[in-house]
């Protein structure tokens, strides 16, 4: 009999090496919901990309930092290489989820800042595209990859099942509503405001903190 999913909807699956027996990276790893497919971004989605990017641009950029550069092409080699990087190094587990049906992109998260040793703890962030907003895809999207985050690196039988993270943090500007009502349904809980935290399009903005361990995500 084969072995139920996941309650958080996503079965890991993981390619190449770390990520278990102390090895600092994460190798590869793809997940799959109901309806989205989790995976790092690929040179061959330059096509699928900029589209996204040609959609969403707009109703990201009160929130989100200037990009690097301005020239799409380059902004894309930059997130490859820094996708890339993230699993290698084990810092960082970067995903885009495509939409099951029309392959189309659905939006991105990411597990930033992978700390390992005293604190075995990370910053999420996630963004939606505007046309899947308010259909349940955010959470199904984040809730999958909390689940990499917090499940055990080790299951039974030495199957590796998750990173085995502690502690999962994420920082909201107060006036992103759709980002702060999806941190409350996916268990975040409040601790604080941190002033003119992070600075976006020039100005520094205030950031109200989450944060959700794995006891409570797994309970």
């Amino acid at each position: 009999m084969s072995t139920p999913p996941p309650r958080w909807g996503a079965e890991p699956v993981f390619a190449g090496t770390g990520g278990g027996g102390g090895q600092p990276g994460i190798g590869t790893v793809m997940l799959r919901t109901m309806r989205l497919v989790l995976r790092p971004i690929e040179p061959n989605d330059l096509g699928q990309w900029l589209q996204y990017c040609d959609e969403s641009d707009g109703s990201f950029r009160p929130y989100f930092p200037t990009p690097d550069s301005l020239d799409p092409l380059l902004r894309f080699d930059l997130a490859v290489q820094k996708t890339l990087v993230g699993f290698q190094s084990g810092t960082a587990a970067r995903f885009m989820a495509f939409d099951v049906g029309d392959g189309r992109i659905v939006g991105q998260v990411a597990l930033n800042m992978i700390v390992r040793g005293v604190m075995e703890s990370c910053v999420m962030g996630w963004a939606v595209h505007p046309a899947w907003q308010r259909r349940g895809f955010g959470a199904e999207m984040c809730r999958s990859t909390l689940g990499l985050a917090f499940a055990p690196a080790l299951a039974a039988q030495g199957k590796r099942s998750g990173l085995g993270l502690h502690r999962v943090g994420c920082s909201i500007m107060p006036r992103n509503v759709a980002s702060l009502r999806l941190a409350a349904r996916l268990g975040f809980r409040q601790e604080g405001l941190s002033r003119k935290y992070l600075r976006i399009n020039g100005m520094w903005e205030d950031h109200v903190m989450f944060s959700q361990l794995a006891e409570e995500f797994l309970a």
